[in-house]
């Protein structure tokens, strides 16, 4: 099992969880603080979807600004 912990987590954990569920193909459980993933994933790969996950949040938090 592969298990983040989030000293200061987004907004919508859940849906960074679904994110990471569907990317990687494997079951995963989302509690408070933690994201926990049913196989072991390197920390490259999940640092990359988590990263894509903020920066295409803060992207349309921009468009809406600009609309």
């Amino acid at each position: 099992k592969t298990i983040i912990a989030f000293d200061n987590p987004p907004q919508n954990l859940k849906e960074l969880g679904s994110k990471i569920k569907s990317t990687l193909r494997c079951s995963v459980t989302v509690k408070k603080r933690h994201i926990i993933i049913d196989k072991y994933v390197l920390e490259y790969r999940v640092s990359r979807i988590i990263e894509e996950y903020i920066t295409s949040r803060s992207r349309t938090k921009v468009y809406r600004f600009l609309t």
